[in-house]
């Protein structure tokens, strides 16, 4: 099955394109508590990036994620309100 690919800059892209495969690079951040409770954090993201390929790839969505990054944000303080730590986000990162 495959899907239509939309882009933010120009818009749907043709068929030819939409057959290419295209990357998606993710930056992954991580808090100090994942840290303490996860062995090999750069792992575990790998473990992700790798199974969300071979379901692009067992679904044919013409798509590969990749790892841009992974790195512990440190001063990270977990919340519980998870929309409230997406919202301070960019301030915590400097952006």
């Amino acid at each position: 099955m495959k899907g239509v690919l939309f882009s933010s800059v120009g818009g749907i892209p043709s068929p030819e394109q939409q057959a290419e495969k295209q990357i998606l690079s993710v930056m992954f951040y991580y808090s100090p508590t994942f840290a303490k409770v996860t062995f090999d954090p750069k792992g575990y993201v790998e473990g992700l990036v790798n199974s969300a390929n071979l379901a692009y790839n067992n679904s044919d969505i013409p798509l590969e994620m990749r790892a841009f990054c992974v790195e512990e944000w440190v001063g990270f303080v977990e919340t519980r309100s998870p929309v409230q730590m997406i919202m301070d986000f960019p301030y915590a990162r400097g952006n």
